[in-house]
């Protein structure tokens, strides 16, 4: 459905569409029935709904497995291979199994049936959101190439959260104080799990950046650590990979004084080695700490401690709560740190946005300051218009 403007209102009308082998895209049916102003948007709609249903194009008939397998085909070409990895998955376990049909004998019924599958689920909300995307997707690239004429998952829309709980705001991420890190790091009494615990607090890095760390990452002379690379253990062949980073982009996370001080003892243990090179792993050696090691240990240290257990992700939350809560003590500008933390976490504003603006408890304060300010200014003007008789 396009639309022009006609008398100051829009005109709506219908045109359909087929894409040939190479890639051409041309008009094949034209519907001169044209529908005006915000009545008419949805007459039009209820056409195109109608018109949906029958074919206009020549599909090629293939089974639904063989438009899911070409759809990962082209994923892998334009992919890293831990994303294909995540949509190989995904594919052949929540939308493969579920179709044996081939592509022209699918129905909005089949679609509606398997949403009501996915549903009964013990699955979260997220995980239903990436499931739909990836059932649009591969419907839109049937479509494209002539192997299906409707995206019925896209007509049923995104799948909906049953929510009657109230959302705390504080209970948006987890993380721990500075003084319940002081008394888990105390209990940890092995150097190597002692620095990398230091490690992950003081940086926010991922776990992955963490795991890819080399020694020739950590620049002691300028205080800085150089983020290029992330593990990932999403692949086919081999245990693990080290591919860009997630944002795909280079960043350097300056070190404080007690960070450089505990990386350079253990720079300086590790570095006895006779083995010992610049290319090792800093968490590791030769190989880079696994993650099953990582969760093992994590779990034995703050059992010991007695501290609520996070995951490692939210040992980053908690780097970036140090960060908030000192600078809002020492009335820093935050709009700075805002910004200033974004680049030391490798997010956009956006995201920093979305997941830690909460954590922000001035700025509301700033706002009302801002109005409490005007209703003052009004207040005298009020009393110099105000004369008495």
């Amino acid at each position: 459905m396009v639309d022009k403007l006609v008398d100051s209102k829009k005109q709506y009308f219908i045109r359909t569409y087929i894409t040939d082998e190479s890639g051409k895209r041309k008009q094949i049916t034209r519907h001169n029935k044209k529908w005006l102003g915000k009545e008419g948007y949805w007459l039009a709609q209820q056409e195109e709904n109608r018109l949906q249903g029958q074919t206009y194009i020549n599909t090629k008939n293939i089974p639904f497995k063989e438009l899911c397998n070409l759809y990962l085909e082209y994923q892998k070409q334009i992919n890293k291979e831990s994303t294909y990895y995540t949509y190989f998955q995904l594919i052949q376990k929540w939308i493969i199994p579920y179709f044996d049909k081939k592509t022209k004998d699918l129905s909005q019924n089949n679609f509606i049936v398997w949403r009501e599958f996915i549903n009964k689920n013990q699955l979260s909300i997220n995980m239903k959101s990436k499931i739909h995307i990836v059932m649009v997707n591969i419907l839109k690239y049937g479509i494209k190439y002539n192997y299906i004429t409707v995206n019925f998952e896209q007509n049923l829309g995104v799948f909906k959260e049953k929510n009657e709980t109230i959302k705390n705001n504080l209970q948006k991420i987890r993380y721990i104080t500075y003084e319940q890190f002081k008394e888990f790091i105390s209990c940890v009494d092995d150097i190597n799990w002692k620095t990398f615990f230091i490690f992950l607090y003081y940086t926010g890095m991922r776990k992955g950046e963490v795991q890819a760390l080399t020694w020739e990452d950590i620049d002691f002379s300028n205080n800085q650590i150089l983020v290029t690379k992330t593990l990932t253990p999403k692949t086919f062949e081999v245990p693990y990979k080290i591919t860009n980073t997630k944002t795909k982009e280079n960043r350097k996370i300056d070190m404080d004084v007690f960070l450089k001080k505990t990386l350079l003892e253990y720079y300086n243990i590790k570095s006895k080695n006779t083995e010992f090179s610049i290319k090792d792993f800093v968490f590791g050696g030769k190989k880079p700490i696994s993650r099953t090691s990582i969760d093992r240990y994590k779990k034995y240290y703050f059992n010991k401690s007695g501290v609520n257990e996070i995951t490692i992700h939210e040992f980053r939350h908690s780097h970036v709560s140090l960060i908030i809560n000192e600078a809002v003590k020492k009335n820093m500008d935050m709009s700075g740190i805002f910004i200033m933390l974004s680049e030391r976490m490798g997010h956009t504003i956006g995201v920093m946005q979305q997941i830690y603006m909460h954590l922000f408890p001035n700025i509301q304060n700033q706002v009302i300051d801002i109005i409490n300010n005007l209703d003052k200014q009004d207040q005298k003007q009020d009393r110099k218009i105000i004369k008495p008789l």
